[in-house]
């Protein structure tokens, strides 16, 4: 999808919840969103992006017919920086992920060094496997 990708590393997104609201043939479950929670973060990975880039996912995402862009501040090394996530469209209440899908999103949580309480919290997210 992008080939020359930067991973800038772990950022945290406050004011949200990762919830899974949007059914996947393709993943055969449920797949990742942000949902306003004040109370709540979410941990990510931060990338830089060309604008050619961020339009190539737009079409991977199915933006905007799935997925929409929205503009979000994550605390980057300490810094507020402006990024870009995807949104869900027409949220569902929660469709339990894939087991295959939750590995995908362990690894890289392990990968790219999130807290271990996030860790943790992802390998209890219940599956539909």
């Amino acid at each position: 999808r992008c080939p020359n990708f930067k991973i800038l590393g772990k950022a945290k997104l406050n004011g949200f919840k990762l919830d899974f609201t949007k059914e996947s043939s393709l993943w055969e479950g449920g797949v990742a969103d942000i949902v306003k929670d004040l109370n709540n973060h979410v941990w990510g990975v931060l990338y830089e992006l060309t604008e050619q880039e961020l339009n190539s996912l737009d079409t991977y995402e199915a933006c905007p017919r799935y997925y929409k862009r929205k503009k979000i501040s994550v605390e980057y090394k300490s810094k507020n920086v402006e990024a870009t996530a995807y949104e869900v469209v027409s949220k569902e209440s929660f469709i339990p992920p894939s087991r295959k899908y939750m590995n995908i999103i362990i690894k890289a949580a392990i990968e790219n060094y999130f807290p271990k309480g996030y860790v943790d919290f992802l390998k209890s997210i219940k599956t539909n496997s």
